[in-house]
């Protein structure tokens, strides 16, 4: 479906006039990565997930959210855990960041634990349907075992950051379990970034089930970074021939850097892309789309209304966006990265000034002005 739509929508955009090219693209951005989340009443609780009466068929994959079992600075394995007491029962998704072990002390960015979480599995499961686990975005290391089996290493993890790398990697596993419990254990360590822990739901489903959600996400995802890609190298080829058309040069270098940035996050495609590459590198490159986009996306709506955007915002974001990238080009991301939510205030401001823009050119009555604004209004949601 998503291919189909897609397809007619990039034919229907060299059909129009430039302002409603650029209109129907960015409707594209919006609608293909938002995704439809269902509800679940089903949460872990202490560590435990009770799926006795659940049906994957029928009800679809759950996340596995709640509270999880926590073990801070340990590493542990099945036979820990009978004489080893939890430091504490953690929610996940969550960072671990402003987590209290000790009364008034929280734990911070940096650190390695243990999560740990014993599902009851469907009495009306298949025991020889395997079963399918879909991580995301765990900062910003881990390793992950079901059943005391190593599923899934990737760099290797340690006590502090000289002995610990950095690696992003969201991925699906799948496995066979002939009881009726299964024991889900993550070794989980931050020593690179702003973020530690499990910050993104866990789904939990038949691999069927699993499969088809990663692959679609896939699909979607590289359908909409080769629409980008596209669209950009058609702008700039515009632009090489007309160089006049200033709008065209923006919009290329937008496109072109929103489809950078889908490779570096959601399931961080980079990663499967480029294996060897370090976690800096992407880390840096998902920092840049995003101080890089605002200006852009700010410089590409003065292009098109002149009269209206102000020319203050546009410096602005300029301004802030390109201090925010030199620091991210000569730094770490333990350093970086702890200026973030500053740039998204800043981010948000623009935004609130978006809107009054939008309202001013209708009021105004600019040409295609409608039809922009209603385009804004959906990315804003």
């Amino acid at each position: 479906m998503y291919f189909i739509l897609s397809n007619h929508l990039v034919r229907f955009l060299f059909k129009f006039n430039s302002s409603l090219k650029y209109l129907w693209v960015l409707f594209l951005l919006c609608s293909s990565s938002c995704d439809s989340i269902k509800e679940q009443s089903i949460t872990v609780k202490n560590g435990f997930l009770d799926l006795s009466d659940y049906h994957f068929e029928k009800e679809g994959t759950i996340r596995l959210n709640g509270t999880w079992a926590f073990y801070w600075k340990q590493y542990l394995h099945s036979a820990d855990f009978e004489h080893t007491s939890p430091s504490s029962f953690i929610a996940v998704p969550n960072s671990w960041a402003n987590e209290e072990i000790e009364k008034g002390v929280k734990l911070g960015s940096k650190g390695h634990a243990t999560y740990r979480l014993l599902v009851k599995l469907p009495i009306s499961r298949n025991p020889k349907q395997l079963l399918g686990l879909r991580t995301q975005f765990i900062g910003t290391n881990h390793v992950l075992f079901i059943d005391n089996e190593l599923v899934s290493r990737t760099k290797d993890l340690g006590a502090n950051s000289t002995d610990t790398d950095g690696y992003v990697n969201p991925e699906v596993y799948f496995f066979q379990i002939n009881r009726d419990t299964v024991e889900i254990v993550l070794h989980v360590a931050n020593y690179a970034g702003r973020v530690g822990g499990i910050t993104q739901p866990i789904f939990l489903g038949n691999d069927t089930q699993i499969r088809q959600n990663y692959e679609r996400n896939m699909m979607v995802s590289f359908l909409l970074f080769g629409v980008l890609m596209i669209m950009s190298g058609y702008h700039f080829s515009l632009y090489a021939f007309r160089p006049k058309e200033l709008p065209t040069l923006w919009f290329a270098l937008f496109c072109f850097v929103i489809g950078l940035r889908i490779l570096v996050t959601d399931d961080y495609y980079f990663s499967d892309i480029f294996p060897h590459a370090p976690y800096e590198l992407g880390n840096k490159i998902s920092y840049l789309t995003f101080y890089l986009g605002v200006p852009l996306f700010a410089i590409f709506i003065r292009s098109l209304f002149p009269k209206d955007f102000s020319k203050i915002v546009v410096n602005l974001s300029i301004t802030i966006g390109s201090i925010y990238s030199t620091v991210v080009l000569f730094s770490t991301t333990i350093f970086y990265s702890q200026f973030l939510q500053y740039f998204q205030i800043a981010t948000l401001l623009i935004i609130l000034y978006a809107i009054y823009f939008v309202i001013l050119i209708l009021y105004r009555r600019r040409a295609g002005s409608a039809i922009f604004a209603s385009g804004i209004f959906v990315i804003f949601i």
